[in-house]
Formats: structure tokens, C-alpha cells, sequence
């Protein structure tokens, strides 16, 4: 709750509240990758905690990382960029984090492989650094990171609204029979970012047809994931429906990081 005041309070206190949504959404967008990489590929780090109690470990475990590493990280690293706090404000932090790894790591609620703590020290620095140039660079309408922010708000925005629909079993990444959370959780990444990617070079590019193509575009990369045998869908209007409100809201964001 506290890093959800944060956000809260910087809304609330900030006037240019358009561009620091949409770095925000960058921020977690950027710590997906960062959690897909060192967690979901290199196993870094397990953790353990009971979120979902009727659910698989595997799924606690990353609904965990990806709450630290992709939602408490990225608001705190918004929250000192938007308030332009330095240096000191920037370790007191990285040492609270680090401080509450090992707490856990006490707790018995989150185990290293082969993570260090002072991994996580150094990291959250660079994370809190990365931030406010990532947001600099908005500011100058540096053409490589706005596109890369739109790319991110738009990954970011359909794996949150996915997620509880996963939860409901309405949609699920895997292979073979019986798909498993961590299939799932390994596929599901990789999608999301290569037609998250195109979908994002559509609506830079513009055009009469846009919306059309985005619409062919997802509903092609479902069909293809579907033949291919990664992909299960139980539902076969809650699906579709999330893609008209992803245009809506892709286009809002278009707007807002390229100031149309």
C-alpha cells in the first residue's frame, strides 16, 4: 500500500500527469523485461509467498516477482523522478529494498539461487538512474525512446488486463495437453512483445486503415498462436472485446508520448 500512495500522492501533487503516466507505464514495462530475463529465464531468485492459496507455487512465485521487480520498483523509481529527488533519496531506497529482501529472505518467503542482496542494492540505482534519463529523454522527444515508450505502454496495458483472465482460465499459453504456469509464463512474454512491437510501429506509421490492421493483427497472432498449439482460449468474446479497448487506449497513449 505505501508504493500505491506513492503513485497516488505524485499524481495528485504533479500537473504534467499525461507524460508521467506514460512514464510510469515505461518504468513497468521495462522491470517485465528485467523480471522475464533474471527470474523467468536465469532463475535468479524463488519466491514463496501464498497470494493465491488454491493456485499452483509456480504462479505465487512469479506474482511475487513481478509485484517487486515490475510494480513496487517502477512506482518508486516514478515517484523520485517526477519529485526530482537526488541521490540520497535515491539510496535511502535502494537500501529499504535491500533491507526488505532480507527480510524475507528471513521469513523464509523468498529464497536466492544465485542472486546476491547487493545485486538488488546496485540494480535499484541503476533502475532509479535509468528513470530519470529514460524521462529526460521523453521530455527531448528523443525518437528511439518515445517509440520505446509507446511499445512499453502498450505491453504493459495488455498484460494487465490479460492477467485476470488468465486467472479465470479464459486464456492460457502453453504446449502440449496440459499447459502449466510455467509455460505459460515463459511463452506468454514473447508474444506480447513481438506484436506489442508491431502493433506500435502500425500506429506511429498512421493512416486511414490503422485501426483495421491492428484489429487483423491481433486477431492473426491469436489464430497463428492457436495453430501452433501454444495458445488456449475458453472464451470467445471476452477476448476480442479487450482489442477494441486496446485501440482506444493504444491511441490515447500515441497521443500523449508523441504530444499529437
Amino acid at each position: 500500500m505505501i508504493h500505491f500512495g506513492l503513485m497516488l500522492f505524485t499524481f495528485c501533487k504533479q500537473m504534467n500527469r499525461k507524460k508521467l503516466l506514460v512514464l510510469l507505464l515505461s518504468n513497468i514495462g521495462l522491470g517485465y523485461f528485467f523480471d522475464y530475463i533474471v527470474v523467468g529465464i536465469f532463475k535468479a531468485y524463488k519466491y514463496k509467498p501464498n497470494i493465491f492459496p488454491n493456485k499452483s507455487r509456480y504462479l505465487n512465485h512469479i506474482t511475487g516477482s513481478v509485484l517487486s521487480q515490475s510494480v513496487y520498483i517502477p512506482i518508486t523509481a516514478f515517484f523520485i523522478t517526477a519529485f526530482r529527488f537526488g541521490w540520497k533519496m535515491k539510496i535511502f531506497f535502494a537500501l529499504y529494498f535491500s533491507a526488505i529482501e532480507r527480510l524475507f529472505l528471513r521469513w523464509r518467503i523468498y529464497r536466492n539461487n544465485w542472486w546476491k542482496t547487493h545485486y538488488t542494492f546496485s540494480l535499484v540505482l541503476f533502475f532509479f538512474w535509468l528513470s530519470d534519463q529514460w524521462f529526460a529523454l521523453i521530455k527531448r522527444k528523443n525518437p528511439f525512446i518515445l517509440f520505446f515508450t509507446f511499445f512499453n505502454t502498450i505491453q504493459v496495458t495488455w498484460k494487465t488486463v490479460w492477467f485476470p483472465l488468465t486467472l479465470l482460465h479464459k486464456v492460457r499459453f502453453g504446449r502440449g495437453k496440459y499447459y502449466t504456469w510455467k509455460e505459460h509464463f515463459l511463452i506468454v512474454p514473447i508474444y506480447f512483445y513481438i506484436v506489442s512491437f508491431l502493433i506500435a510501429w502500425l500506429l506511429r506509421k498512421g493512416g486511414r486503415m490503422t485501426d483495421g490492421f491492428v484489429i487483423c493483427l491481433l486477431m492473426a497472432g491469436q489464430a497463428a498462436a492457436r495453430k501452433a498449439g501454444i495458445l488456449k482460449i475458453k472464451s470467445r468474446a471476452a477476448i476480442p472485446a479487450t482489442y477494441f479497448l486496446f485501440i482506444y487506449l493504444f491511441k490515447r497513449y500515441k497521443s500523449w508520448v508523441y504530444d499529437e
